[in-house]
This record gives structure tokens, sequence and C-alpha cells, in this order.
């Protein structure tokens, strides 16, 4: 008569197609082909899986990202404030901020000097800072980082209309070169990694003017004329294969695309009648959406193809003065400025405000923000 031998163990689990006829392995006389649904557990017996027990609703898939303030860098996961870090000794005024997925970077004030501070996003911690030499003041406003050769080059506010563009090495966290343009404040900074150059916005000159600049050996080539006046430019940049686009804080607004190929002014755009003083700018790869600097704040949407303004949209009082802003996947983040920073959420497939939160306790602009993860 054929015998079949008790099994009564399976905290061996599930066995593979390696294990038949192995009965020369005590493991095999403790486990099974197929346990679904079920946890084996130490004594031997395996007991039935647990369902799952509501705790709250989530806005869709979570996202992590990360704005600055005037004293702090705040971190959003599912936009929702889960934290706010300040460097060691406690430095002020944040302005710009870059990752490479690893840290961030970012600009902070200090006297007589500014800083830049490094910022571990796994530890969630400060990690060092480098301070700038006796032409930087408390405001490094623009930055742009190079993942691809390992630097990050942050653009000085300056003094006595002098700014200074320093070369950070990301592999050490040390200033390798800095260059002291020879014309106007730099706003903005943006790179064409591919051909060696970065071009950078200048403010203070009349009219104001583009710097070209080699990123190998951080040497200024040439310089020139937007020919727009009249107006600062903004704290912002873009850049794609053919065009670098600067906004102009004129009323009202303007960005001025600039052609790659020959350095040279291909056209100026001017947005609708009460959309003034651009200063943000963020994009994805068939808008440009612009953050004006005005109460309360709009955001106008800008076809790339074609170079035209095709819609705005007005934010709720009082969420005025865009200043940061960040992409990720389907929506874009604007950080306002009031009694209590705040930070907007703009859907952008049908183009519509939808959400908001508060900074409570940060009464300054949110003015720069990053996602770790670069949107594509």
């Amino acid at each position: 008569m054929k015998k079949t031998p008790l099994i009564n163990v399976f905290n061996a689990g599930e066995l593979g197609y390696d294990m038949d006829a192995r009965s020369d392995v005590k493991k095999y006389y403790e486990g099974c082909r197929v346990l679904e649904g079920m946890i084996p557990i130490v004594e031997g017996p395996a007991q039935r899986m647990p369902g799952t027990y509501y705790m709250a609703s989530v806005k869709g898939t979570i996202t992590t990202f990360f704005f600055i303030t005037l004293h702090a860098l705040i971190e959003l996961e599912d936009f929702l404030k889960v934290n706010a870090y300040v460097p060691s000794p406690l430095r002020t005024t944040f302005t710009s901020i870059c990752t490479d997925g690893v840290y961030l970077y970012h600009s902070a004030g200090g006297t007589p000097k500014g800083y830049i501070e490094k910022f571990d996003l796994a530890t969630r911690s400060y990690v060092g800072e480098i301070q700038g030499n006796s032409n930087t003041s408390s405001h490094l406003d623009s930055c742009a980082i190079d993942t691809v050769n390992g630097y990050a080059y942050f653009c000085n506010y300056g003094s006595a209309s002098i700014s200074t563009i320093y070369k950070v090495r990301l592999s050490d966290f040390s200033v390798v070169a800095t260059l002291t343009l020879s014309t106007g404040y730099a706003m903005s900074i943006v790179l064409d990694i591919a051909n060696d150059f970065g071009y950078i916005a200048n403010s203070t000159v009349s009219p104001n003017k583009i710097t070209k600049i080699r990123l190998s050996t951080l040497t200024e080539i040439s310089t020139l004329s937007m020919g727009v006046s009249g107006a600062s430019c903004g704290y912002s940049a873009l850049i794609d294969a053919n065009y670098a686009y600067f906004p102009i804080m004129s009323s009202p607004g303007k960005i001025v695309r600039l052609k790659l190929s020959n350095f040279s002014i291909d056209s100026v755009l001017s947005l609708g009648s009460g959309e003034n003083q651009i200063n943000i700018m963020v994009k994805d790869s068939t808008y440009i959406y612009c953050g004006t600097y005005q109460s309360p704040a709009k955001i106008v949407r800008v076809l790339i193809s074609t170079f035209a303004r095709v819609g705005a949209i007005t934010l709720s009082s009082p969420e005025n003065l865009a200043r940061g802003a960040t992409i990720m996947g389907t929506n874009a983040y604007f950080g306002t400025f009031s009694t209590i920073a705040r930070i907007v959420k703009v859907d952008l497939p049908t183009f519509t405000r939808v959400e908001v939160v508060n900074l409570t306790g940060y009464t300054s602009t949110p003015s720069g923000a990053v996602s770790p993860f670069p949107y594509s």
C-alpha cells in the first residue's frame, strides 16, 4: 500500500524546481511548491496573510521636492510640508538651489560674504559649506549644475556692479576657479554642456546683456546686448538644444530668446497686458511656464514650438510674487510670497491651479525649488 509521509512544517516557504526529488535535503520536507497569501511562521505552520488597513488618503503618486525660503530648506512630500532644515551656524538669504540627485547645493547669505551649502539627501543633513570671496555679498542669486562633468556654477549678485562666478567641483566640494565678469550683475545662468558654454544674464547695465563663457576654462568669451532696457532680468533662465530663454521684469513681461548657434538675439516675446515682471520660468517638452512678480501672481504659458503666448491663469490672493518653481511629473509648483509663504500646485495637462500649501512660520518668498530627481 502506498504511503505518503505527513508534511506539517512549512517554514521553508516555497521551493523551486531545483529542489524536485531532493529528499536528501532536510528543507525538502519543510516547504511546498506554492504558498500564496500565506506567511510561514517559525513554529512550522503557515497562517493566512492579513489584509490592509486604511490609514489616510494620499494625493496620487508620492513625490518629494524642496523649496528654499529666506532662512530654511523646506522639504515637501506629497505636497505636505514634512520638514525644515537650516545649516549650523544659521545662514540667511537662501536664493538659489540645484541638485545632482545625491546632494542639494544651495546659496546662503552671510556677513560679509555669501556661502554655498551642501545637503545630503540620503541622511537629510548638511555636510559642508563654502564661503565666497570679498566681492560676494549675501546674494548668490543663481546657479546651474553640470552632472556630466561634475561641476556646479554659482553666480553672486556682487557689489558695485561686480559679479563673481564660482566653479565648484562636486567630488570634493571645492572651488576650482572663479571668474569676475566684465559687466553688470549676474542674475541667471544656463549651461550648454555639450558645447562647453555657459550663458549669463547681466543687469544693472542698459540695455541688459548676455555674457558667454567657456566652462572648461571658466573664461569670458564675449557679451551681447539683449536690446531690452529699463527693467532687470529675472532670476531664472532656460535652455534647450537650439535656444536659451531669459526673462525680463518689465511691464508687460518679456522673454528674450537667444540663438545658440551664432550667439544672437533671435526674438523677444512680450506677454499680454497686465502680465508683468517675469521672475521665474520652468519648462517641459512643450511649454514654458512663466511666474510673474506681481500681486496676485500669474502663471503664463508659452508654446515653445511657435514661441507664442497661449494662455495664463491668475493665482488666488494672497498668492503673490512668484519666485521659485519646479516641475514634478504632470504638476508645476510655484513659490509665492505674502505674510505666509505659499507654494501653489498647477496641473499642467489642464493648466489649472489645483491646490496650495501654506508654510506657516515662514514669511519669506520660497525663492528657489528643485526635485531631487530630474523631470523628463
